[in-house]
């Protein structure tokens, strides 16, 4: 593995900590939603989508997906890529590592963005900066249309939770 792919392997493994189970827990309440199971690195149609949640609605009625674009910082990047994934979900988040003064100062920008219904998350202050809007869609089923894209091993997604729980930083303990 040359040093551009081990740069790029690493920030997939650093986004995909962005998702983190407080980001889940507060995305059921909003929606009054119960998540069933979350994949990592699926293709739908073509696009590679960072994270689908399968959910259900209260009394487990209605089946429902969420669609998760993970960035770093790029914004704009994770918009563009948001809006061609959009139509695929009930649901959309971008959830990036920004803080909320950074992420609301670039939307005052984009009049139109509410239009996309779009939800955006700030991991930095883990806190959903705008809900997305639930969208119907077409009745089609993951399970054939989904294919798994990355392997992730475990002890990787885990070393930057910790990284990320902690600031980066090793205290020495355990």
């Amino acid at each position: 593995m040359d040093k551009k792919e081990f740069k790029q392997d690493n920030l997939i493994y650093y986004e995909d900590a962005l998702l983190t189970k407080n980001i889940i827990w507060t995305i059921e309440g909003i929606h009054q939603l119960t998540v069933k199971g979350i994949w990592r690195h699926v293709r739908i149609r073509g696009y590679e989508v960072d994270a689908l949640a399968i959910c259900n609605t209260a009394e487990e009625r209605f089946e429902r997906y969420i669609g998760f674009e993970l960035k770093d910082t790029d914004l704009q990047k994770a918009i563009h890529q948001a809006k061609l994934r959009r139509k695929f979900f009930n649901y959309f988040y971008i959830v990036i590592d920004l803080p909320i003064h950074s992420i609301v100062e670039k939307l005052l920008h984009m009049p139109n963005f509410l239009d996309y219904k779009i939800g955006i998350i700030s991991s930095k202050n883990n806190t959903v900066v705008l809900p997305s809007k639930f969208t119907k869609m077409k009745k089609w089923e993951y399970e054939y249309e989904c294919e798994k894209c990355r392997k992730i091993r475990p002890f990787q997604i885990d070393l930057f939770h910790f990284l990320k729980e902690n600031e980066g930083r090793w205290n020495g303990n355990g």
